[in-house]
């Protein structure tokens, strides 16, 4: 069919089947071949397909491809994660047990932060954030139960002391346990600047993240104790002694005379899936 050009019906471009192709074609030479039902052009060595869109598809859709000359289709994200069921947030206890639908699980976990140090004429150092690990755990067991243990809140140093350490905190599933370690506790000080401490390590989970550092003491006036490191995700920084530890991260040195601050227990967060 030759090409037909009507101010009302539009363009009819020129078409063939298969065997009736035109015998000298010239590249870019493009028509309609009717035994496909699809648009096609000379490359100047051969006949290729113009594939088109078949629909617009739905909302939250791609266009993924059907192979070498063959048209595209619209496809749907599949979801690894399935469902949401419920989150949990695990501060104290030992055993975690999963909804009736429950299938799959992501667990987040910190270990607890360390105390700040102490002082008694100076500055002394923070202590340091416990370990951040995340895990997605796969064909977990629905109405299970799966062991953890919540790290302590490192002890605030008295006197001269430095704080205390941070407790690990860890959550066993499918024969794998991921483990977010304490913080250090920070340096105490009886006259000289006391150092900061590293925080906390973490193993086993798909994410693994160091607690965030606590920061020596500043000589200056007034004195100024070490901040408190922050853990990930949960934590933040601790600037002061009066300062309540969020869930992971390090308390703040004590500054000129005084105790230092206590560090954050640590958390777990399960999210479960079908």
């Amino acid at each position: 069919m030759p090409i037909v050009i009507d101010g009302t019906n539009g363009i009819t471009n020129a078409s063939w089947n298969t065997s009736g192709r035109p015998a000298s074609p010239t590249t870019g030479q493009i028509g309609f071949n009717t035994t496909t039902g699809e648009f096609e052009g000379w490359t100047g060595s051969a006949w290729a397909s113009i594939p088109m869109a078949t629909s617009q598809g739905t909302s939250g859709q791609y266009l993924q491809s059907a192979g070498a000359a063959a048209l595209p289709t619209w496809a749907t994200i599949a979801s690894t994660a399935g469902t949401l069921v419920k989150i949990s947030y695990l501060t104290s206890g030992t055993s975690f047990t999963t909804q009736a639908t429950t299938t799959k699980i992501y667990v987040e976990l910190v270990g607890g932060g360390g105390g700040g140090g102490a002082c008694n004429s100076s500055q002394a150092g923070g202590g340091s954030a416990g370990g951040y690990a995340a895990k997605y755990f796969s064909g977990v067991s629905p109405s299970t139960a799966y062991t953890y243990a919540i790290g302590a809140a490192g002890t605030a140093g008295t006197g001269t002391g430095a704080g205390g350490s941070g407790g690990p905190t860890s959550f066993t599933a499918l024969g794998t346990t991921i483990t977010g370690n304490g913080g250090n506790g920070g340096s105490g000080s009886a006259g000289s600047t006391a150092g900061g401490t590293v925080g906390g390590t973490a193993t086993n989970g798909d994410i693994n993240i160091q607690g965030g550092p606590g920061m020596a003491g500043m000589s200056v006036t007034p004195n100024q104790g070490g901040q408190g490191g922050a853990a990930a995700v949960f934590g933040n920084m601790t600037w002061n002694t009066g300062t309540t530890a969020s869930y992971g991260s390090g308390g703040a040195g004590a500054q000129s005379s005084g105790s230092g601050g206590a560090g954050g227990a640590g958390v777990i967060r399960v999210w479960e899936y079908t």
